[in-house]
């Protein structure tokens, strides 16, 4: 599961002692902005791969389907038969045309449809991002969790049990773990606690 080890907060405890609010306040501090930190790394998409485009084929040389980011998966329509007479056609139709270069092949694309039978499979992952920061006695601590239904498969843990794992697949198309997400801001996290402790110490050796 994603962890870091923070260092250098010995003083913390006596700070918690002889100025408690302050100390809470500063630490407050400290954890709002690791969360946006490890948040501003989680939300941005990776670049968009062939898998985002129309136009894709199995190793067999049938027709793929091709998942389009906000909107969901389309899925390749083959016959003229299979278009059930639709002569109208546009993205909010749920219906688009192939390209072109593929109307050999495939006729059109169709927009799958959730679980309520609706059009659009997405659950719009870059904005169901959300955090929390919380205080329980001298603890202070942060969540920033994402109720996507497909959060783990695609932005996962490196390691743990195996339904919390990102998916390799996802992996190899760019997407970054939350593990790696967190790594790259650790040393951003340690230098906002250093701050903030030397915030405290600064305080405390006022006399505050």
């Amino acid at each position: 599961m994603a962890d870091i080890k923070l260092e250098g907060f010995d003083d913390f405890d006596r700070a918690l002692k002889q100025a408690p609010q302050y100390t809470l306040t500063k630490l407050t501090e400290a954890v709002e902005l690791s969360i946006k930190l490890l948040q501003g790394e989680a939300v941005p998409y990776p670049p968009a791969t062939a898998a985002n485009q129309p136009g894709r084929f199995d190793k067999k040389g049938k027709p793929m389907g091709y998942y389009e980011r906000g909107r969901g998966w389309w899925y390749p329509l083959l016959t003229d038969r299979t278009l059930g007479g639709v002569s109208r056609y546009g993205k909010t139709r749920g219906l688009v045309r192939a390209p072109k270069g593929l109307r050999q092949q495939v006729r059109a694309y169709r927009l799958a449809k959730n679980r309520q039978g609706q059009p659009g499979t997405s659950d719009r992952l870059q904005s169901r991002w959300d955090s929390h920061v919380y205080h329980y006695q001298e603890t202070v601590g942060g969540m920033l969790t994402n109720n996507t239904s497909y959060i783990l498969p695609v932005k996962g843990f490196k390691s743990g049990p195996p339904k919390a794992r990102q998916a390799q697949r996802m992996a190899a198309i760019g997407w970054m773990s939350i593990e790696d997400d967190l790594e790259k801001v650790t040393p951003d996290i340690q230098a906002a606690f250093n701050r903030a402790m030397d915030d405290v110490m600064q305080h405390l050796a006022g006399g505050g």
